[in-house]
């Protein structure tokens, strides 16, 4: 799955000039970028998913029933769960997607699917938008149907918003 993720996000990043180094960060490590990256990992995941997702002012990622991920959004109230946990599983998830312009000047970009395919439906997105995304800080939701490892349909749920400065 690893390889599946990674290799368009490296492609890409090359593809716009950047050079690229792979980190496995320990779960137990709290580590946070110096520099611009971009960090694959959820809340539960690694203590710089947690940060991450804490620092977003429209979105969260909360523990419902059943020990169910899910991602709210703080504006309406809906939540967004994985078409994997449902009692009839389907080949889908959903992923949060934001952009974090830190007060260093610093861009990291952070991908957390529910599952680890809702993290590759958002890198898919995310290789095939970043010139529509902007500058600014901001965070969304979307969800993808895969056929095996392939994105078949990716589908934003919550747009792209950018955060209060």
């Amino acid at each position: 799955m690893a390889a599946v993720l990674v290799r368009p996000l490296t492609d890409e990043a090359e593809r716009l000039m950047f050079t690229v180094e792979r980190r496995i960060i320990d779960p137990l490590q709290e580590w946070e970028p110096t520099g611009d990256a971009v960090v694959v990992c959820g809340p539960a995941s690694a203590h710089v998913g947690n940060w991450l997702v804490q620092r977003d002012p429209l979105l969260t990622m909360t523990i419902g029933d059943g020990a169910r991920w899910g991602i709210v959004d703080n504006e309406t109230g809906e939540r967004f769960v994985s078409p994997m946990d449902d009692p009839e599983p389907r080949r889908a998830d959903v992923a949060y997607l934001a952009r974090h312009v830190m007060p260093s000047g610093a861009v990291v970009v952070h991908i957390a699917g529910l599952h680890a395919l809702g993290s590759v439906g958002a890198a898919h997105y995310l290789t095939e938008h970043v010139a529509e995304l902007g500058e600014e800080s901001f965070s969304m939701v979307l969800s993808s149907e895969f056929d095996e490892l392939t994105p078949a349909t990716l589908k934003v749920l919550v747009p792209p918003r950018r955060w209060p400065r």
